[in-house]
């Protein structure tokens, strides 16, 4: 049996007094963290575009890379329902729809979650930008939710942390700048210039909702 308890280490603030009491209040769970072994293993979002929840996921699924791609590629592999996944030869790309905040600080991606778009207003947004996506060679197709499969030219490989990695934190530094990247920046503010004015965010905002004014485009990695 494999528990995996994520976040679950404490700020080192109160780390001492934890550790001190746990033995007290949870001996079952003290005594099998004092028989494991420890290992600690730095996570980085810009080398691995993923958490390490989802990283420790992929590499238990037995996903490896290929050179140059970062690890967090493969999990659009995982995210995606079996039965909408493409051949294994053709890489999986998803994109959410999403809030992006925009401060003198930076740019920061909202938790996509709590946008709670419903389905009418997913489904017009998609429409929408379908002919801009369709002028760059780009297929998309609705998983439900917020959530779209999208398929990209053999050149285009934007590759971008996974939504989870990313929600909260400043995204500029992490953004795709690469040659391979440019195309899909180009559709990308064309998409957001529609959705300005699209009556679906006219309507959220006026609701004291947040508008949807991006796709944050994940994955690229291929099932086998």
């Amino acid at each position: 049996m494999i528990l995996v308890l994520a976040n679950a280490l404490p700020p080192a603030p109160v780390a001492a007094e934890l550790a001190r009491r746990l033995p007290e209040v949870a001996p079952t769970l003290a005594g099998w963290l004092a028989a494991a072994p420890a290992e600690t293993r730095e996570i980085a979002v810009a080398e691995f575009a993923c958490t390490p929840l989802e990283a420790w996921q992929l590499e238990q699924a037995g996903y490896r890379p290929p050179p140059e791609v970062p690890l967090g590629a493969g999990w659009a592999v995982l995210a995606i329902e079996p039965a909408m996944a493409p051949a294994s030869s053709q890489p999986v790309w998803l994109a959410d729809m999403v809030h992006l905040h925009v401060a003198q600080q930076g740019v920061t991606l909202t938790d996509p979650g709590a946008l709670q778009l419903a389905p009418p207003e997913s489904a017009a947004l998609l429409e929408a930008a379908r002919p801009l996506l369709q002028d760059a060679g780009i297929d998309a197709r609705a998983l439900g939710g917020a959530r779209l499969h999208l398929t990209l030219p053999p050149d285009l490989a934007p590759y971008a942390p996974t939504p989870a990695a990313a929600i909260g934190n400043e995204i500029q530094t992490w953004w795709p700048q690469q040659p391979a990247a440019r195309a899909w920046r180009r559709v990308l503010n064309e998409v957001q210039m529609v959705w300005h004015e699209h009556p679906v965010n006219h309507a959220r905002l006026e609701s004291g909702r947040l508008p949807v004014n991006g796709l944050w485009l994940f994955g690229g990695g291929r099932a086998a």
